[in-house]
């Protein structure tokens, strides 16, 4: 109960009613009476503050921060509809009168709270739920793959002069056989004409005759 006092203390101090055991007890009572779970909001309120949320179907709200829920709970506590329940705290009078004006009130707690209070007396501890705090959602992170770039492929291209490089050897080539071979016609015919006469068709045989 002790973390939750400062908000219980704040709001009597909003609606002008003193910090005292009865007035304290009476809020225990009428929050374990409450119950639910809408953040910073221990006594179900429907005020529509800035930034909050609906909670149920009923209007109830949802606040951002302790501030809002006590300001909200304030300024509802302050509509004439509910003057019974401020007076009756600020004369700090009996859990149960205050819980009988609350009862008589358009809040929608009822007699619940008269029947915690009655367990009180019977022996019962308070056992005011905590109020609610609003948790930030987490965001969903997307992890995105890193992408490795593939290393680079080194080509090896052959420059233009070793190209034409190699075109003139083979040209070089060619035409040094071409040569050799019209060298290798023109002795033939020499050696043709000196050993036939003038007229007289070299064949294979007679050819094989004269170089014997």
């Amino acid at each position: 109960m002790a973390a939750d006092d400062p908000f219980y203390k704040a709001v009597l101090q909003g609606i002008g009613a003193p910090v005292t055991s009865n007035n304290l007890t009476f809020l225990y009572a009428w929050r374990q009476a409450e119950g639910a779970s809408a953040t910073y909001n221990p006594f179900n309120t429907t005020w529509n503050a800035t930034g909050s949320t609906v909670y149920n179907s009923h209007g109830v709200r949802n606040y951002l921060s302790a501030t809002s829920g006590i300001d909200a709970t304030v300024k509802t506590l302050l509509m004439d509809r509910y003057s019974g329940i401020v007076t009756s705290l600020k004369k700090s009078r009996p859990p149960l009168e205050t819980a009988a004006a609350l009862t008589l009130s358009k809040w929608g707690t009822g007699p619940l709270a008269t029947t915690v209070l009655i367990g009180y007396a019977a022996g019962a501890s308070p056992k005011p739920p905590a109020i609610a705090v609003f948790v930030p959602s987490t965001p969903v992170v997307t992890v995105v793959p890193e992408v490795v770039a593939a290393a680079p492929v080194t080509t090896f291209s052959t420059p233009t002069w070793l190209w034409v490089v190699e075109v003139s050897l083979a040209a070089t080539v060619v035409g040094a056989v071409g040569y050799g071979l019209w060298k290798d016609r023109q002795l033939n015919r020499q050696r043709a004409a000196l050993l036939f006469k003038p007229g007289q068709t070299p064949t294979y045989g007679n050819v094989l005759q004269r170089l014997r």
